[in-house]
């Protein structure tokens, strides 16, 4: 069985937890605000709001070289539950994603906040002092062990509203001429 062509990235996707334990879909949810303003995508990092967002789900500040932590994240949105108005169909539905401005005052978020979580990206190519980038790249095995940077909302890669998916993925170096693995501070952590 071939294994099938990646031809975008798709943010971040639950498939194990850390010691080779089963994920079991296991999420929490959290309130979205009526009408925040910012989509949130299927494989976004997410944070808990503050200001007027106060205790609800909004999309997190997680730059491209961030090394520190961004107060308020949390986990990985994987979808939303609201209800429509003016139908066509009525009570609460489920979505891949949750469109900006929605307006849906019962709406919930859906995030894997697991700590043990494993999730499945992309590797995207990085250009020099940027992070906007959808350009998959490969990476030697010998970068199993090392850090990587976050590209997501923040870096301008948002997602597609067509499929729900999150355009973010995980970048290996500052530049796109990778050499040698991140052992600093950054965010993530390649495990396989």
């Amino acid at each position: 069985m071939a294994y099938p062509t990646v031809s975008a990235p798709y943010g971040l996707k639950p498939v194990n937890l850390i010691g080779g334990r089963v994920f079991a879909g296991s999420t929490r949810m959290f309130p979205i605000v009526n009408g925040y303003s910012t989509s949130l995508f299927n494989g976004d990092v997410v944070a808990i709001g503050t200001g007027a967002n106060i205790g609800n789900l909004v999309s997190s500040t997680l730059a491209y070289n961030g090394s520190s932590a961004v107060a308020g994240t949390i986990g990985v949105f994987v979808g939303a539950e609201y209800s429509t108005t003016g139908g066509p169909i009525y009570g609460k539905n489920r979505y891949q994603f949750w469109q900006a401005s929605t307006t849906a005052p019962d709406a919930i978020g859906y995030v894997v906040d697991d700590p043990q979580a494993v999730f499945q990206t992309v590797v995207l190519a990085n250009p020099a002092g940027t992070g906007g980038s959808t350009t998959i790249q490969y990476i030697n095995p010998a970068f199993v062990g090392s850090n990587a940077y976050y590209i997501g909302a923040a870096a301008g890669n948002t997602g597609s509203t067509t499929t729900g998916d999150s355009a973010a993925g995980i970048a290996v170096s500052a530049s796109a001429t990778v050499s040698t693995p991140i052992t600093t501070s950054a965010p993530f952590r390649i495990v396989g």
